[in-house]
């Protein structure tokens, strides 16, 4: 089923707006098992950011939550005494890391991040490419769940794409205001994924929802490129968060 199809068939029908999202998220996530399950996103590298604004810190922690750790390619490189619970709600084919333990599950879900195992776990969380790839809305209950719940986490790394981000590749469709779908890689035209895009305004609203930190660093990276005539650029805001009760 093509883009343009799965695009008609879940927002040029009379299904209630709720429902439509619902649909969406299905999707979504169905697309990204497939991707997964065709090899795709095994890197070998963490973001380069996140090491950098995390090594130096990594000496203060014992314990690190990982919330949409995909291939698990961003804490693979930490040092294996420090133990790891990375969190995805797809099943991704990866061979077993010995200090990381896998959990299948749905962040933006009910009650999944108020488990106990992940809170008592939690000393750094990551937040990398997950709150852009969720919607809004969603990642409101989950800063907010953090805020209030994680009383044992030091530091949070966490990723936003910025609305001044731009071309079809990278916004695709509107789904609801500041979401976009869009087709994951150009051979997997039926595979589609997600991309909220922050204003500067929402970004210091996310931050007040996780008033219990203060930021310690801030990058901001552009990547432009051209395909074809069409210019793509995608503006990416990195944070480093730490607890204001801690030296």
């Amino acid at each position: 089923m093509s883009f343009k199809l799965l695009y008609a068939i879940v927002f040029l029908s009379n299904t209630p707006y709720s429902l439509k999202m619902n649909k969406i998220k299905q999707i979504v996530k169905s697309s990204w098992q497939k991707h997964y399950d065709n090899g795709a996103l095994n890197y070998k590298y963490p973001n380069e950011i996140l090491v950098k604004f995390v090594n130096p810190v990594l000496n203060e922690i014992n314990t690190i939550l990982d919330l949409g750790g995909g291939p698990q390619n961003n804490t693979r490189w930490i040092k294996q005494n420090k133990k790891v619970i990375s969190i995805d709600y797809c099943n991704i084919p990866i061979k077993k890391i010995k200090n990381i333990k896998k959990y299948k599950l749905d962040i933006a879900k009910k009650n999944n991040l108020l488990r106990k195992i992940f809170i008592n776990n939690s000393e750094l969380i990551i937040m990398n490419q997950i709150l852009d790839h969720i919607f809004y809305n969603d990642s409101i209950k989950v800063a907010k769940k953090i805020n209030q719940y994680y009383d044992k986490t030091k530091y949070v790394f966490v990723s936003f794409l910025l609305n001044s981000c731009k071309g079809d590749l990278i916004k695709g469709k509107t789904v609801s205001k500041n979401s976009y779908i869009s087709t994951i890689a150009k051979k997997y035209k039926s595979l589609i994924e997600l991309h909220t895009f922050y204003s500067s305004k929402q970004v210091k609203y996310m931050l007040k929802l996780l008033n219990n930190f203060i930021v310690k660093k801030k990058n901001v990276i552009t990547d432009e490129y051209y395909i074809g005539n069409k210019n793509q650029k995608m503006v990416t805001t990195y944070l480093l968060l730490k607890r204001k009760n801690i030296n």
